[in-house]
């Protein structure tokens, strides 16, 4: 396979895992060597600091307790340097949401763009090295993410590892 789609693949394993309730595996596998940056604070975290919190980090909703959302990529680029094995990439980011049993219609629930980079590793595969996302649009989120409160995220619930 070649580089732009092994990348490629990572990025849409990505919004798979998060929708399939795999977060943690997310965190501690596809991420294992990444460090993350997010809102609200954009604080550079290593993944394995939010593996445990990213188990309890949606909402989940209905009998097979599911977090209900659809995580939508658009508008892929993908930038590789094979000769420095690095590579980096953009792309949008529609998160939708249906939650039946409390009256939640399908709708968006936000709209951000990811920007990551990575690197190819001793075994020759590509890996995450940052993966940032940036906030554009926000919607109705109170049935998707545990720690939203008023439409922020609370600073101990983001990282629960530096509570003081």
């Amino acid at each position: 396979m070649d580089s732009y789609r092994e990348i490629e693949n990572l990025v849409y394993d990505m919004a798979w895992l998060i929708d399939n309730e795999k977060e943690y595996e997310m965190m501690t596998e596809l991420f294992r060597d990444c460090t993350l940056i997010a809102p609200p604070n954009m604080t550079e975290t290593p993944a394995s600091e939010m593996a445990e919190w990213s188990k309890k980090a949606h909402r989940r909703w209905g009998p097979d307790q599911r977090n209900q959302t659809q995580h939508q990529i658009t508008n892929l680029k993908i930038e590789v340097d094979e000769e420095a094995g690095t590579a980096k990439s953009r792309c949008y980011l529609t998160i939708m949401q249906a939650v039946p049993e409390v009256g939640f219609p399908l709708q968006p629930i936000f709209c951000g763009t990811y920007h990551d980079t990575f690197k190819r590793n001793a075994e020759g595969k590509w890996q995450y090295v940052t993966h940032m996302l940036v906030t554009d649009l926000m919607g109705e989120s109170c049935n998707h993410r545990v720690d939203f409160s008023e439409g922020q995220w609370e600073e101990d619930e983001m990282h629960p590892d530096r509570r003081s």
